[in-house]
């Protein structure tokens, strides 16, 4: 039996799109279906586990991530900026052709091997991370600040056919759902689009883990480019404390790290527990977001030339806002720990005006809420 009642969402980015998408997801109706690949799905099933989604619902469309891949426009890891720009300024307008014509009518598996033949267009489109069209469905776009407003600032991607085609494709939407806090750490001039509304944390509020960590930890998470990748392990090499830490903790030889596997596939709620006094990583939105819903400064690796774009946007927003600490030399980490105690303040109190004025910390429900009061879904 032919479905229409389908969600599509994330296309085509990395691991948070795919966290945002299902969080929001999880308060909608209907099938959810995921252009991803087979490979990804035990992180799909992981996540969807612990959010509570019937894995029935959730369906992996493998074609479309083969047909993004193939043009290298899909996100991958370690990729920069640069390398995904190149590869959109060349084949965007050829994978939006291709992936409209698949989406007109396709058949998918969920995470039980149930196969189902779902007819376009989707009734919603949640695009957490790139700029693909809705084939013919509303398009809700839901992660870091506009991406034309942080590819913008770098005189290399300014005047590009793509950026000028992001610019168009944010204007297009049914709505751009943008986290507050991005607005607010780096320039004055900053003016939203028609369909723009401000948004807490792109994360769910934290439910205290039943984890059992060790006293004053420091939660690390190794992964990015390989540069910032050796510069966390040498951080992780020079301090005292534990390190509690997930899939890509280095070799453990020593007993230093806690690994464990975070619960609804995301560290928001072990962030929370109070034996973690910092949150040490590469300064991506996703990171950020679940150190500051759980209250936690973060402590982030000097930017280096080459970098991705959105480091030196979240560098402003931490810097300018108090909300954590650079690093320059692995050996600074643990009087930067303590250091760093000084910002939790402004995160508390940041955190209290982002609930004073959209009544929760729970970023993905607020905005599938908004997306109901808005009729588009």
């Amino acid at each position: 039996m032919p479905e229409d009642n389908w969600v599509l969402t994330r296309f085509l980015h990395g691991n948070e799109p795919i966290i945002i998408a299902l969080g929001i997801a999880r308060c909608l109706s209907g099938d959810i279906i995921l252009p991803v690949p087979e490979a990804r799905k035990g992180f799909v099933a992981e996540i969807a586990a612990g959010k509570g989604i019937d894995s029935k619902r959730v369906y992996m469309d493998s074609v479309a991530a083969g047909i993004a891949s193939r043009y290298g426009v899909i996100w991958a890891g370690g990729m920069k900026y640069e390398q995904w720009v190149a590869s959109n300024e060349k084949s965007y307008d050829d994978v939006r052709r291709e992936l409209r014509r698949h989406y007109q009518v396709f058949s998918a598996a969920n995470l039980e091997g149930e196969v189902k033949t779902f007819i376009g267009p989707a009734k919603i489109t949640i695009n957490a991370g790139d700029i693909y069209d809705g084939f013919g469905a509303p398009v809700v776009y839901a992660f870091p600040h506009r991406l034309s407003e942080i590819l913008g600032r770098n005189a290399k991607f300014r005047n590009s056919n793509f950026v000028h085609e992001l610019r168009r494709s944010e204007r297009a939407r049914a709505v751009n759902f943008i986290p507050k806090i991005h607005t607010l750490s780096h320039d004055r001039s900053y003016s939203p689009l028609e369909r723009e509304l401000f948004t807490p944390h792109v994360k769910e509020a934290p439910v205290m883990s039943d984890i059992e960590l060790p006293e004053d930890s420091i939660a690390m998470v190794f992964s990015g480019t390989g540069k910032k990748i050796d510069a966390l392990r040498q951080v992780a090499e020079c301090t005292s404390r534990r390190v509690v830490t997930g899939m890509f903790s280095p070799v453990d030889e020593n007993n230093k790290y806690v690994k464990i596997t975070p619960p609804s596939g995301e560290f928001v709620h072990v962030y929370a527990k109070p034996q973690i006094r910092a949150v040490v990583a590469q300064p991506g939105f996703g990171t950020l977001w679940s150190a500051w819903n759980a209250g936690k400064p973060v402590i982030f690796p000097a930017f280096e030339e080459g970098d991705d774009e959105e480091f030196i946007h979240n560098k402003l927003t931490i810097t300018n806002l108090n909300l954590g600490l650079e690093i320059e030399r692995p050996d600074q980490i643990d009087g930067l720990v303590e250091r760093s105690q000084s910002c939790v303040p402004a995160i508390k109190a940041l955190n209290a005006e982002l609930v004073a004025e959209f009544g929760t910390l729970d970023g993905p429900a607020y905005i599938a809420g908004k997306m109901k009061e808005l009729s588009l879904y």
